[in-house]
């Protein structure tokens, strides 16, 4: 029996996401059945590390996290309102930047090393040892001295030029936000990158050739092409976004987590997080999907 080469293709990719399936059973399944546990019931630790008891408490915890914590609810709605501003922006920015760098230049190599650099400074052993050791300014201090702080440069510049306060205000806040949309956008461009360099040239040349515009091209071919390329990197920055670990919220769940010992309420706050984390994906993807049917 002969098998098609799309399903060969489909075969090897389960090989290559095996180790990941695997390691979603075996590890985090379980633990996320113990989270939902945690946050339904009260824990015992018992002395002499034999392990906790757990006592059913049923939504109580989340009542509290939702109808008595205000501190929360405000921390939650803000994060939500910060993904649902910098995502669009940063797919917009790593498609247009991807764009530039499909183009042929000189030094496109070298550039697109410099877009992917973001990606690995902030990421492991390399991200601990700067936010740690390194003294220079680094990507992250060049953010704070952006921020609204009236002895900053920038805050300065434009106070001398009489401009009003609030469009100081505005003006420090997107130069500020524009940091950190280029450390969060290095793995969607090279995504968008690779999706574009599978473009067939004859696609453009046909398009040229009926009389079709540059900007045509890129709404007719370019982005009906890559859809899907879009839709994961909409996922990949929702949850680069939500698994942040300098966010407030995140600071504000450890505190009751290893400071006070809550880890019940912890945990109800946890599965709140969670599924507000989810809801935003869903809702993304559903954007994304509507929108290429209406470009198609």
């Amino acid at each position: 029996m002969k098998i098609s080469v799309i399903r060969r293709r489909n075969r090897m990719g389960y090989v290559f996401t095996l180790p990941f399936i695997i390691g979603i059973f075996v590890f985090f399944i379980p633990e996320l059945i113990n989270l939902f546990r945690f946050s339904f019931s009260d824990i015992t630790v018992l002395s002499g590390g034999q392990g906790y008891d757990l006592e059913f408490v049923g939504l109580s915890y989340y009542v509290k996290a939702l109808m008595e914590d205000a501190k929360f609810n405000r921390l939650l709605l803000n994060l939500v309102g910060t993904v649902l501003v910098q995502t669009p922006v940063i797919l917009i920015f790593s498609l247009v930047v991807a764009s530039i760098l499909n183009q042929k230049f000189k030094g496109r190599t070298l550039a697109r090393m410099i877009f992917f650099i973001p990606v690995i400074v902030s990421s492991g052993v390399i991200a601990y040892v700067l936010n740690n050791w390194v003294s220079i300014m680094t990507v992250s201090d060049i953010g704070n001295s952006l921020s609204g702080s009236k002895e900053s440069g920038i805050y300065m510049i434009l106070n001398q030029i009489d401009l009003g306060q609030e469009i100081i205000q505005v003006v420090v806040e997107a130069a500020s936000g524009l940091n950190k949309i280029i450390r969060s956008a290095g793995m969607q461009i090279y995504i968008l990158l690779a999706a574009l360099q599978e473009i067939p040239e004859p696609l453009y040349e046909a398009a040229k050739v009926e009389g079709c515009s540059a900007w045509e091209c890129f709404w007719k071919i370019t982005v009906p092409s890559v859809v899907p390329q879009i839709i994961i990197c909409a996922v990949y920055t929702l949850i680069d976004i939500f698994t942040a670990t300098d966010t407030e919220i995140y600071q504000y769940i450890s505190n009751f987590e290893f400071v006070n010992n809550e880890f019940s309420f912890a945990a109800a706050m946890n599965v709140l997080y969670l599924l507000a984390a989810g809801i935003c994906i869903l809702i993304g993807a559903g954007v994304i999907r509507i929108a290429r049917g209406r470009v198609n």
